[in-house]
């Protein structure tokens, strides 16, 4: 052995993916596609079957349909958030709603992908996800995976009866939600702008009846100036960012989509994740001076 061999380090090991579907069909395709794009896959046909599987090797990720004969791919999913929290599962269907996401988010997946599955993001979330050392169920992780992926889809949160979005348009922040919010953003927008309540209703109106765009409406018509517009979005976004971060045993999930996207006020990630730091220090500072008066 030549003295300059021993430099040379180890070649890195390559992703270990469990692929688990019912068609057999489309495990063949997913597994050469993977194995082209340089990752190791294993593939089963069934929950019971991965189950038995994962009990004798070690994974990086799982991919698994949701909708198959024998049993869902929500006992798999489940089996993971138990036994394997820390190993990310991306969920698979043909037969997408609101409840079968809801139902996979809450026992633990932290993609979401329609079928037929789109192959080339699926490497770059799997890459993203060996990158972040992601724990699975991680809000900001998941956050990370659609901006790194210039993803168009949405983050969704869920811990107890909370549930916020985070909506994505090419890997950019346009839009944040959280149910039963006690504060809205109309709450904020006549705080932070002046503007009357009736002007407001009487513009949403507008919008909805013409099918036109309320941000881009708002300036068009100089009811508030285009900076102070975004500055009142960037902080509503960032106090919602600021809520999914403080919830207790929060899972979150990623869930690539096509919506289409008419607005022009779009935030970096960074962006919102400084300012909502920024919030987080301040209220935590007059707390402390409040409880010291």
């Amino acid at each position: 052995m030549c003295a300059a061999s021993k430099s040379i380090p180890p070649a890195p090991m390559p992703m270990r993916i469990l692929v688990v579907d019912d068609d057999l069909h489309q495990l063949r395709s997913v597994k050469r596609y993977l194995n082209a794009a340089g990752l190791s896959v294993i593939t089963c046909n069934s929950s019971a079957e991965a189950v038995l599987a994962l009990q004798g090797i070690q994974i990086d990720a799982v991919l698994t349909d949701i909708q198959m004969p024998e049993e869902s791919g929500l006992t798999l999913i489940r089996w993971m958030d138990e036994h394997l929290p820390n190993v990310p599962v991306f969920a698979m269907t043909a037969f997408g709603s609101d409840e079968i996401y809801q139902d996979v988010l809450q026992n633990g997946a932290v993609v979401y992908l329609e079928k037929p599955v789109d192959l080339k993001l699926l490497v770059q979330l799997l890459a993203t996800t060996k990158d972040t050392c992601r724990h699975a169920n991680c809000f900001v992780t998941a956050c990370l995976e659609a901006a790194s992926t210039r993803g168009t889809g949405e983050v969704v949160t869920h811990s107890q009866n909370q549930i916020g979005q985070i909506f994505y348009y090419e890997g950019k922040i346009a839009w944040a939600a959280i149910q039963n919010n006690s504060t809205s953003f109309m709450d904020e927008l006549l705080v932070g702008s002046k503007l009357e309540k009736d002007d407001l209703v009487s513009l949403i109106r507008d919008c909805k009846r013409e099918n036109l765009e309320f941000f881009f409406e708002l300036t068009k018509r100089n009811m508030v100036q285009e900076n102070m517009l975004v500055k009142i979005i960037h902080r509503y976004i960032a106090q919602c960012f600021l809520q999914c971060l403080q919830w207790d045993n929060a899972k979150s999930m990623y869930i690539p989509n096509t919506r289409p996207y008419q607005g022009r006020i779009l935030f970096d990630l960074v962006d919102i994740l400084t300012l909502a730091n920024t919030t987080q220090k301040f209220i935590f500072r007059r707390a402390r001076q409040s409880a010291n008066m």
